[in-house]
């Protein structure tokens, strides 16, 4: 296109100086415009047209002065002409057009009005076509031996560009250019200014050479361009410039704010994260798209360096690049974090959940993506990731996205993600592997809690459909498994609950002060519509040992598990082994991410001696073997210490009655045998029979000497008659009250 614009050009001039030199001698001026038309439109295949008046001097030197020249459009487009011109003034000697040398001394165009267009078909109007400008010596078009041009000048020019397919439109007004060609083996050198937007746009253009561009098409080309918010220069060859087929160094410098201001938000968002834009790259632009390669990208402090190819042959654009990228903080462009409790806020409001906005995932269809990008550090709402690569892989709405192993919370993860936008309904996968993680810092960030440390591993595969965030959470299905070592759990006390149980079922539950220790904890969850079901928790600690179940429920950010939690007969920890010999006192977990409690399980410890005649003697056992004659005064506070309300639900799990009006003949024989009783059929313990009798219901009860109106003792006063070894009766307690159940 440049050289079809430069010969186009060049043919013009010689044709009007031509005509207007020769035709004079013989012909009047009327007949001079109608010849010099006919010759234009046989080579440019437009209308040529002049309504003003035409004046001709022929000696001593030749002037020539017209006005009111217009140049037709094409006969798609819709503007009214190709080129209109207020006035052409031209000022050259006569005896040099002897030779074939055109020398102008001034060409001064006044007001030139050039309208381009884009056409329906992809053309522009500006592809003029017609017939050759006439064969010389050789076959080739004629064009002078040489051109001088002394001043050549565009004063209040005006071009508009406008795409009639996209419907958009573009002008570029009080455009004033001066232009030097000392012949046409020189530089052609254009120095211009320009409004565009309401800003002044400078441009300094040296084209070198044109005799090489008339022969070849080719030019080494130095541009550059001035405005209040940019400074462009591109240093190389160009074929076609109007089609940015060319090569060549490119530098660019820009405040993207002042940018915005001036070009508009539709084309550069304003309030941009970044201010500053430095670019330092081979360009290499063809007509299928450009190349930035050698790339130096300076974006306030990030730095990017490697390759970028835009393609624009198909319907959406692609993007291949493979880049380096130095410190990266991502917050930067985000929106920012709405405000909420902290971790240590336990009792504040929960967070507000899982957003029901509609995911917007149309820009994913707009482009195509194949990225390597090789990453220094990346910075992510208080996570800090160390080196790693990331590949993107985008391609019609479909993102596929992944990571190498990658530094963070004192570990590594790398893993997946999948995000299909093509279809109505958007589906997400990921595979994700965590290696060495510190358990705290993940917590804090992503489930608002503190409660948990430790350094471990997790695997997880999980997959979605859903439009919004909450719906993504709803229908989560997949698997995840985690092991944490050497760890804590914050706000509760296992092995103090399991030295220490009458603090417990006495009333003095977990609290935020204390902490649990473990050598191991692990699980395994299978995530079915957001809810990650487990059945085998696990809990290595050198003072107990935890088993456990339940559920996660993401959808409503809460937990729900039971915890079994047993007394080791062992101080090994890490790698031991799970059945020992404890006290079984089941715990609870449950509530909100940020606000999740403890509490031991009471009523199941006790119903399930009820159910399982066995389970009871190897509970007593345990008891027996794990508090031993010397702890006997915390087996006491565990059974003294219940309140009424304690005693009554442990008589309704267990079903009142007493021995002989609730129990079996068989749950009687097990627990004779298993406290100590003489033999088949003997009679229990006299204390472990008051306990009993207290706790199922039966035996007489004592007037309470402190109501003195003869009404029944309360519960925990038969209870501990029963631990004391009274049945009623007032009869006095054993030097040692606990030695029937402990053994002798």
């Amino acid at each position: 296109m440049l050289r079809t614009i430069l010969v186009t050009f060049v043919v013009l001039v010689v044709l009007v100086v031509g005509a207007v030199v020769a035709l004079p001698f013989v012909l009047p001026t009327g007949l001079i415009v109608e010849r010099v038309a006919t010759q234009v439109e046989e080579h440019t295949g437009r209308s040529f047209t002049v309504d003003g008046p035409v004046d001709v001097s022929l000696w001593p030197r030749l002037t020539v002065q017209v006005s009111d020249v217009t140049i037709g459009n094409a006969p798609q487009g819709r503007a009214a002409y190709l080129a209109r011109l207020d006035r052409l003034d031209l000022d050259m000697a006569v005896l040099p057009l002897l030779s074939g040398t055109v020398e102008i001394d001034r060409f001064e165009l006044v007001g030139p009005d050039v309208a381009l267009e884009r056409l329906p078909d992809g053309t522009g109007n500006w592809m003029l076509g017609g017939g050759p400008a006439g064969p010389g010596p050789g076959g080739q078009p004629e064009r002078p031996q040489d051109i001088r041009l002394g001043t050549f000048e565009v004063v209040d020019g005006r071009i508009s560009y406008t795409d009639l397919a996209a419907g958009t439109e573009e002008l570029i007004e009080d455009i004033d250019v001066a232009i030097d060609l000392a012949d046409l083996a020189s530089p052609l050198q254009v120095d211009g200014d320009a409004r565009y937007r309401g800003q002044e746009v400078m441009l300094d253009i040296v084209l070198t050479s044109l005799a090489t561009v008339l022969e070849t098409g080719t030019a080494t080309l130095d541009v550059t361009v001035s405005a209040p918010a940019l400074s462009l220069r591109f240093d190389g060859q160009a074929e076609e410039l109007a089609a940015m087929v060319m090569e060549g160094a490119l530098s660019l410098e820009t405040d993207l704010s002042a940018l915005s201001a001036w070009l508009g938000e539709d084309r550069i968002p304003g309030n941009l994260p970044i201010d500053q834009v430095a670019l330092d790259s081979r360009f290499a632009g063809t007509r299928g798209g450009l190349q930035l390669s050698d790339m130096r990208l300076t974006a306030d402090e990030i730095v990017t360096e490697g390759l970028i190819e835009i393609s624009t042959q198909a319907a959406v654009p692609l993007v291949y690049a493979r880049l380096e990228v130095g410190a990266l903080d991502l917050d930067r462009f985000l929106p920012p974090e709405q405000g909420g409790p902290s971790p240590a806020d336990g009792d504040a409001a929960a967070p507000a959940g899982w957003s029901d906005e509609p995911l917007d995932l149309a820009g994913l269809r707009a482009i195509d993506l194949d990225v390597v990008a090789n990453t220094d550090t990346i910075s992510l709402r208080g996570v800090e990731l160390g080196p790693t690569q990331v590949a993107l892989i985008l391609a019609g709405g479909d993102l596929e996205m992944r990571w190498s192993d990658t530094a963070v919370f004192d570990g590594t993860v790398a893993g997946t993600v999948g995000l299909d936008a093509a279809s109505s309904v958007p589906s997400l996968a990921v595979q994700a592997t965590a290696t060495g993680i510190r358990a705290e810092p993940v917590l804090v960030r992503f489930a608002d809690t503190d409660r948990f440390t430790g350094t471990g591993n997790l695997n997880l595969a999980v997959r979605s459909t859903g439009t919004s965030q909450r719906q993504m959470i709803d229908n989560l299905l997949g698997e995840a498994q985690f092991l944490f070592r050497d760890g804590s759990i914050r706000g509760i006390n296992i092995a103090g609950m399991l030295r220490d149980p009458a603090t417990v079922l006495g009333g003095a539950g977990p609290g935020p002060q204390q902490e649990t220790d473990f050598a191991e904890f692990g699980a395994s969850f299978n995530i079915i519509d957001g809810i990650a079901q487990t059945e085998d928790v696990i809990m290595l600690a050198p003072l107990f040992r935890v088993s456990g179940a339940g559920d996660v429920d993401l959808p409503q950010r809460r937990v729900d598990l039971l915890l079994d939690p047993r007394l080791a007969a062992t101080i090994e920890g890490q790698g031991g082994q799970q059945d020992v010999a404890g006290l079984d006192l089941p715990i609870v977990v449950e509530g909100p991410f940020d606000a999740i409690r403890f509490r031991p399980d009471v009523e199941r410890l006790f119903r399930g001696m009820a159910d399982d005649p066995e389970a009871m003697r190897q509970t007593i056992e345990q008891l027996r073997s794990s508090f031993g004659v010397e702890r006997a005064g915390e087996l006491e506070s565990l059974l003294g210490s219940l309140d009424a309300a304690g005693v009554s639900g442990l008589e309704s799990a267990l079903g009142s009655g007493g021995l002989s009006g609730g129990a079996s003949g068989t749950f009687t024989d097990t627990v004779g045998g298993a406290i100590g009783g003489g033999g088949d059929g003997a009679a229990p313990d006299p204390a472990i029979q008051g306990v009993l009798d207290g706790v199922l219901g039966g035996g007489q009860s004592a007037p309470d000497p402190g109501t003195g109106d003869g009404q029944t003792a309360p519960a925990p006063s038969r209870l501990l008659e029963g631990v004391l070894g009274g049945s009623g009766g007032g009869e006095s307690p054993p030097a040692n009250p606990l030695r029937g159940l402990l053994g002798n």
